[in-house]
């Protein structure tokens, strides 16, 4: 296998000793930038620096994974999205947690599909490359998520008069759900999950653990009738609050837009 390490430059010496451990497994680094001049102090469009911006990416293309150490500046975040753009597994160090939550300078790109975040120190880091064999460095899930299959929440009424009633809003929620499917995206169906559960624990346990299912959702769907549900017209509320799209299958193209979505984001 074959690697590619970015950081800053402020940090070749913690580049080398990584690179250094991965090579003992016997990985190939594609290109090593630390054992070059330091060229920022050349002006912009010297021939070593254009000659170096092309090996970098050559050398991140050729790779099968990438490793990004944080924190790092621009030419880090270069790095980072050259490697997306090509499709690349990036395996992304940092520190502490502080990077994803935006503590300091945080980039959307972290949470890429192709993505694996790991923390710790640079200790836990060596530990971690000198324990794992490099085939697990990107577990399976990792590559089922890079298959960017969107989670589409399903969103009506639940409750009814009587038991026919509830049965009746949850086949519809299950029919709305099928279509997602079958147009590409995994529908989450909350009435499918505890249909049998009635009286078992408190509404507001329920309305609690769906909300929190639907944050986890790229986008919601609503059954016909959802107006009428206060639980279905507060997740409403809450995809909105969190930007992310709402289609209602009462209203005219809502499914054939919902459709489009769903191709779009599989590009």
């Amino acid at each position: 296998m074959k690697f590619y390490l970015g950081t800053s430059l402020l940090r070749f010496e913690t580049a080398r000793k990584i690179a250094e451990l991965l090579k003992s497994k016997g990985l190939v680094q594609t290109f090593d930038w630390t054992r070059l001049p330091n060229v920022q102090r050349a002006p912009v469009g010297d021939p070593e620096r254009v000659e170096i911006a092309r090996q970098e990416i050559i050398g991140i293309r050729e790779a099968d994974f990438v490793v990004i150490l944080l924190p790092g500046g621009k030419g880090t975040h270069a790095e980072l999205g050259a490697a997306l753009g090509l499709g690349k597994k990036v395996l992304l160090h940092a520190i502490d947690a502080a990077a994803w939550r935006g503590d300091s300078y945080v980039c959307a790109f972290y949470d890429h599909p192709l993505v694996r975040r790991v923390e710790g120190s640079i200790e836990w880091l060596v530990e971690f490359i000198e324990q794992t064999p490099p085939e697990l460095f990107f577990p399976r899930v990792s590559e089922n998520r890079a298959m960017n299959v969107r989670i589409v929440y399903v969103a009506g009424p639940f409750r009814g008069l009587t038991a026919w009633d509830i049965e009746q809003n949850v086949r519809r929620a299950e029919a709305l759900g099928l279509m997602v499917a079958c147009a590409g995206a995994m529908p989450l169906i909350p009435h499918a999950n505890t249909r049998f559960f009635q009286g078992q624990c408190s509404d507001d346990f329920w309305l609690a653990g769906t909300l929190e299912m639907l944050r986890r959702c790229d986008a919601m769907v609503t059954t016909e009738g959802w107006e009428r549900s206060s639980g279905a017209r507060a997740e409403v509320e809450e995809m909105k609050r969190l930007g992310r799209p709402v289609f209602h299958d009462s209203e005219v193209n809502a499914f054939a837009d919902l459709t489009a979505w769903i191709k779009k984001e599989k590009i």
